[in-house]
């Protein structure tokens, strides 16, 4: 059996886990089947309403009414009648106390005034809020006894204006002279005092209420009459009712057939979707597919934020909530991730898929899809190029503007103005953002997870001042200065030819870690002219130029290098042979049948990163020996090593074109002739 099957059955299997969790996320409702814009004619045929349904309220009337009820909403104060009976009380043991020769009608009507200002109210005005001190005709409402009532403002009593109210009573009833003996006698202003406290509890809940028993529709459509005709512009009362119609559809399968017909489709439009992610990624970025763990990565993403988006869609629905819709899924970060441990290929072909779906089930689908892709491609764009965590901030910036100026586009060439704008779309694409920068942080537990490396780990691992390197640099540095050489040629290539240059730079300057056991060994290292190699059987050199690839990988894993990089070292010189010692052995033995003891024991480079640092490796080391240098010999060196290395099956399981290897070699030819300064030899000029 091929050793591929048991792997083929894997991804397949995954596919198929990810597309039941994805038809158990969609909504068993059925889709409103048109699709229209404001100010665009309507492409369909004559629309008739389908059946009875209300017309709901748009966004901004819904959020003008809240905002008159915040404007209007009454507070609440809470009456103390122990106040009023303490008072009258105290006033009438003390006026019983004078003798002063007063007016007998006083104490009654001092009395009966008091009762009158304590049943209007006294309040102390700065326990309002702002808000409703700015007021002009404040209403306010007094609960006494469980029961409420109202009245303005402007008719409650303070401390003061009682006092001043008493004061004249006191002088219409029995004259100035009776006025100043009591006033004399007593302070009047110690029997005033608030009645009224103010109750922000009970205010909140009315307001509460008023808010919640806003109608959120006005009117209704009866079943059969016109909504709009073929060709007719759709107006804001088109799509007023069209948007209402659209919300009412939900739910209503009876009307475009039976459940079991819908669960079909929606089987059926699962499939295609994951069907053409397999396909697109194996015609463009097969590698994707070789590992097991990368496939159920992306198709992670895909159920989860399938899960997280229908259910934001349906919560904001029930919830009535316009503030809350699909725009505050952060399903930007799809291709952020994708991008961040593969490549911008894979993250855009995901998210086109992951679109098509959802955009299906999503309100205004090409709004949805337009805004969500120019986003996704600007996450991608600024996430492709963070090396340092401090873009971070940048990178949100911008993914927050193409959200904006994408959306004012839309609603420019909709409405032709910027009247209408609705501010609630700015503040979703801010919790967007939001979300978004909160789960970029998931990043290093994917990492340890899947086994990938980010850019931000690749620049950290290609630090010099790493344990691992420094002792390279010190113990073999020959071999440390091979590896600069190769990493810096490699990288060169990579970035002509497509794919991830930091993971090649990283990847060149691990290869020969394994040298680090007999560095004196091998030929970069050995300054004196001595060559340990002589004293030793070709087999035996053999074998230690062999086990430093051993060696490499035991390092890489005692200092836990991810196994993106020891693929580096496995692969380097794949399964070619110590072509040296394997002609000497021959010449030893020329009736030996047995040569694999001069083999590397590979695989073969099973990625394009892998592949040109094989090629840079391979001809870095041979240019060494050149003699003389100059653009012929450095010509002809690349060809000879790069042909060799294809016609021998290195490069079969890379997905790497006829076109990249040639300009690989180009590359590499253009870098060595700069490093030893080759030029052409020209001929004398005769005399």
């Amino acid at each position: 059996m091929n050793s591929s099957s048991p792997r083929n059955y894997k991804i397949l299997l995954c596919f198929i886990i990810a597309g039941i969790l994805i038809i158990f996320a969609l909504p068993r409702e059925a889709q409103f089947g048109y699709e229209f814009s404001k100010g665009k004619p309507w492409t369909h045929e004559n629309l008739v309403a389908p059946f009875d349904f209300p017309i709901y309220k748009s966004a901004e009337e819904l959020a003008q009414e809240k905002k008159v009820v915040e404007q209007t909403y009454t507070p609440y104060f809470k009456a103390d009648s122990a106040v009023i009976q303490k008072n009258v009380k105290q006033l009438s043991d003390d006026f019983d106390k004078l003798n002063l020769g007063l007016n007998a009608n006083l104490k009654k009507t001092l009395a009966d005034e008091l009762g009158l200002i304590y049943k209007r109210g006294v309040w102390k005005k700065e326990e309002l809020p702002a808000n409703f001190q700015e007021r002009s005709m404040l209403i306010v409402s007094i609960i006494n006894d469980n029961e409420s009532e109202d009245q303005p403002a402007s008719q409650l009593y303070t401390n003061e204006s009682a006092h001043t109210y008493l004061r004249r009573k006191v002088q219409d009833c029995c004259g100035i002279d009776q006025l100043i003996l009591l006033t004399s006698a007593i302070d009047l202003r110690k029997y005033i005092e608030p009645n009224l406290s103010y109750d922000a509890k009970t205010t909140q809940q009315v307001k509460d209420n008023e808010l919640a028993n806003i109608p959120i529709t006005k009117g209704g459509v009866k079943e059969g009459d016109k909504i709009i005709d073929e060709g007719e512009v759709v107006g804001a009362t088109e799509y007023q009712l069209l948007d209402s119609l659209r919300k009412e559809y939900k739910g209503k399968t009876g009307y475009t057939g039976n459940f079991w017909l819908l669960f079909l489709g929606q089987i059926l439009l699962v499939s295609m979707c994951l069907a053409t992610l397999c396909i697109l990624l194996k015609l463009l970025r097969s590698d994707v597919l070789l590992r097991v763990m990368s496939v159920v990565f992306i198709l992670m993403l895909i159920v989860l934020f399938s899960f997280l988006f229908f259910f934001v869609q349906k919560a904001g629905i029930s919830a009535q909530k316009p503030w809350f819709n699909v725009f505050i899924v952060p399903i930007t970060i799809i291709p952020i991730y994708i991008s961040t441990f593969f490549s911008v290929r894979p993250a855009i072909i995901t998210y086109w898929v992951v679109l098509m779906l959802f955009g299906f089930y999503a309100p205004d689908s090409f709004e949805f899809i337009f805004l969500s892709f120019v986003a996704g491609v600007a996450s991608v764009i600024s996430f492709r190029t963070m090396y340092r965590r401090g873009r971070l901030f940048v990178s949100m910036g911008m993914v927050l503007a193409a959200y904006v100026v994408s959306y004012l586009a839309i609603h420019s060439v909709q409405d032709g103005s910027f009247g209408d704008i609705s501010w609630i779309y700015l503040l979703n694409f801010g919790l967007n953002t939001f979300f978004l920068l909160t789960a970029y942080q998931l990043v290093y537990l994917f990492e340890k997870m899947f086994g990938f490396l980010s850019n931000v780990t690749l620049m950290e691992l290609s630090d010099t001042n790493r344990k691992l390197l420094r002792t390279l640099a010190e113990n073999a540095p020959g071999t440390f200065q091979h590896s600069m050489q190769v990493a810096n040629l490699a990288e060169d290539v990579i970035r002509e030819i497509g794919g991830n240059p930091l993971l090649v730079r990283c990847g060149a300057l691990y290869h020969d870690i394994g040298k680090l056991e007999n560095p004196a060994y091998f030929i970069e290292n050995q300054a004196s002219g001595f060559n340990p190699h002589e004293l030793l059987e070709p087999e035996q050199s053999a074998a230690i130029l062999i086990g430093h690839v051993e060696y490499g990988v035991q390092l890489a894993k005692k200092y836990n290098l991810p196994n993106a990089i020891v693929d580096f070292i496995r692969t380097h010189h794949g399964t070619s042979r110590t072509f040296y010692f394997y002609s000497k052995y021959k010449e030893k033995h020329p009736d030996a049948t047995d040569f694999s003891m001069f083999e590397y024991p590979g695989p073969s480079p099973m990625s394009k990163e892998t592949a040109v640092v094989m090629m840079a490796d391979s001809v870095e080391a041979a240019s060494r020996t050149l003699s003389p240098i100059n653009v012929e010999t450095i010509d002809n060196l690349v060809e000879k090593i790069i042909n060799g290395q294809r016609q021998n099956g290195y490069f079969d399981n890379v997905s790497m074109t006829f076109k990249d290897i040639t300009e690989a070699k180009r590359i590499l030819k253009k870098k060595l002739g700069n490093i030893y300064h080759a030029r052409i030899e020209y001929p004398e000029e005769k005399s």
